[in-house]
């Protein structure tokens, strides 16, 4: 999936340089993606070199992180290297999600859901419970006044 221009992807790193996994803040991961060329700009600039002269570089090793300012390019040393670095990455960032505010919000609106739930439940049960008794008192006063 692309990033589009409108998402909070604010600038690519357009330095040639080797960029290294560890330099990015974890924290702000939110997507990975295969290949480079994220449409942010109009015109993209890889951080790998992979377009441009370089045509020696397979792009099934090329990889994007997208965190909530920047879209980082990667190159894995081998598809089994990128394959190992996603999974990684895709369960740090869903353990990651699952202690955030997001899981806990999640969390307490299906507490609130449920807790809505059961109240509508008991004042239900509380109005079925006030009909019997009502024509059950009903049913008694007709038979003492002999009124059907």
């Amino acid at each position: 999936m692309w990033v589009s221009k409108d998402e909070r992807v604010l600038m690519i790193r357009n330095d040639k340089g080797p960029r290294f996994p560890m330099e990015i803040d974890t924290s702000t991961i939110i997507r990975l993606q295969d290949g480079h060329g994220t449409p942010v700009w109009e015109s993209h600039t890889s951080g790998c070199c992979c377009f441009g002269g370089n045509n020696n570089i397979d792009p099934s090793i090329c990889f994007s992180i997208c965190t909530s300012d920047e879209t980082v390019d990667l190159r894995a040393e081998s598809l089994q290297a990128k394959q190992a670095y996603y999974e990684a990455l895709e369960a740090f960032i869903s353990i990651r999600k699952s202690t955030t505010g997001e899981f806990i919000e999640s969390q307490r609106k299906a507490m609130e859901e449920k807790q809505a739930q059961k109240e509508i439940q008991e004042r239900d049960e509380k109005k079925q419970l006030i009909a019997k008794k009502y024509s059950e008192k009903r049913a008694m006063l007709g038979k003492k006044y002999n009124v059907s």
